[in-house]
């Protein structure tokens, strides 16, 4: 297309709108140079609109054109042009080598090294290890190490290890980016570091570990069962767990494999319970089932896991939650929807539960049913109807005073087929609501329940 001069356009959403419609489009040198000015113009909507053209625009010539941008003293657009310079990937590279090469700058050196580790080519691997072994900037040094093992650049290894021993605020980037570069030397450079007393350091070393350890990395792990307390068991456990999937390995259940596995389940992160989650799923521990109902509802990804081992042993799981029920803990909603969820499996494939179970049960979810959460009380209701629907007439004076208008229309749903005075005597009140809605529906059910159908009568 002609050249048309985007920069003299005199209104910004004019601007926006012309931009758009270039972003799929060959577009002449002079008018993809003069949207390259425009990444600094101070209208966001205008800089946001530029920087989706730059990105999706296929013009060879855009890293060329805002690579100075990485050079400005404007965090923002320098972030920006950066960000550009990564999507625009390996073809990015070349140029910004060559701006590397006259940088005399340390924070413009290590912005390009940066964006290099984030490409990913190893093109860049012997300029910036020249830069690690020449420059003695500690920022630009750790960029560097970084980068190297972006790049899994073996023939850094002697420069980056040398660093491991020159200073300790090295020491965890080098084993982070040694794991990444994965060799054996690399494997055996971290695993002679299992015995750091650096809390942190052996974080990322157990991590590197599950990541490119072999078998008998494997069995160095579980040795390690023992004596490893506190977080370090959570990436521990990680690290058996992915090494056990990669080599088809038997997994040992032992009193302290269980320990570790209760210790990630109770007090880890969500990203090492999910580990712990699907180790659940190998081990039928009632004590391990008990511990996992105390984090259900913390994690979509992590019930999804837990959700499958729970209907599998649904019994002894109902036998257990209303413990939890009962000191009524912050995931009390879920704990609620899997009761109900699990009585309802239960019913279809087992029968009824035992009077006991049911006992205990309908005692510990009547004690919500007046908790201050709407929420919670909704839930309790659900669970309660589920669990034991002829209890529900001995709590309804509560129930048919419950503040929030659509836990009052759910109260009638449940109850639209019980046929008792307790229940008629709750609609008799409810025709008196406040709420239009709820008044309605009551008359609706109260009718129905005390006049019954003629298709009703002709079948008696």
């Amino acid at each position: 297309m002609n050249n048309f001069d985007l920069v003299s356009q005199e209104k910004v959403m004019e601007k926006i709108e012309v931009i758009e419609e270039l972003v799929n489009k060959d577009v002449d040198e002079a008018t993809t140079r003069n949207l390259a000015e425009l990444l600094s113009h101070e209208d966001k909507g205008l800089r946001n609109a530029v920087t989706n053209f730059l990105i999706n625009n296929s013009n060879p010539l855009i890293p060329e054109l805002i690579i100075n941008h990485t050079l400005s003293a404007n965090v923002e657009l320098r972030n920006l042009a950066g960000e550009i310079l990564v999507k625009k990937g390996l073809t990015s590279v070349d140029i910004i080598l060559e701006k590397l090469a006259l940088c005399e700058n340390n924070d413009n050196i290590k912005f390009l090294v940066d964006v290099l580790g984030l490409i990913g080519d190893t093109k860049a691997e012997d300029q910036v290890l020249e830069i690690l072994s020449s420059n003695e900037d500690e920022n630009v040094k750790l960029a560097c190490v970084e980068t190297l093992g972006n790049l899994k650049s073996e023939k850094s290894l002697d420069k980056i290890l040398e660093l491991f021993e020159k200073d300790e605020k090295y020491r965890a980037p080098v084993i982070d980016a040694v794991g990444k570069i994965g060799s054996q030397r690399a494997l055996e450079f971290i695993t002679s570091n299992l015995n750091t007393d650096d809390e942190l350091l052996l974080f990322i070393v157990l991590e590197c570990l599950g990541e490119i350890g072999d078998e008998h990395t494997y069995y160095e792990l579980l040795s390690r069962m023992n004596e490893m307390t506190g977080p370090p068991v959570w990436p521990l456990l990680e690290s058996i767990y992915k090494l056990k999937e990669k080599y088809n390995l038997d997994l040992p259940f032992d009193e302290r494999m269980k320990k570790n596995v209760l210790e990630t389940v109770l007090n880890s992160e969500p990203k090492y319970q999910k580990i712990a989650a699907h180790m659940v799923t190998i081990f039928d521990d009632p004590e391990i089932l008990y511990a996992c109902l105390i984090i259900y509802g913390t994690d979509p990804e992590l019930d999804e896991i837990l959700n499958e081992k729970f209907f599998d042993y649904k019994s002894l799981i109902l036998t257990k939650i209303h413990n939890l029920i009962d000191i009524q803990p912050a995931n009390l909603i879920p704990l609620l929807n899997i009761t109900q969820n699990l009585v309802q499996s239960y019913q279809s494939e087992l029968g009824e539960l035992n009077s006991f179970e049911k006992h205990k049960l309908t005692e510990s979810i009547s004690k919500v049913l007046n908790h201050q959460d709407e929420n919670v009380r909704l839930a309790a209701i659900e669970a309660l109807y589920i669990t034991n629907p002829e209890s529900i007439v001995l709590f309804m004076d509560s129930l048919i005073e419950d503040a929030n208008v659509w836990n009052r229309m759910r109260l009638l749903d449940l109850i639209a087929e019980i046929n008792s005075p307790e229940i008629i005597t709750a609609l008799e009140k409810l025709t008196n609501d406040p709420d239009e809605m709820v008044k309605e529906k009551a008359n609706e059910i109260f009718n129905q329940l005390q006049y019954p159908t003629k298709q009703t009568d002709r079948d008696k």
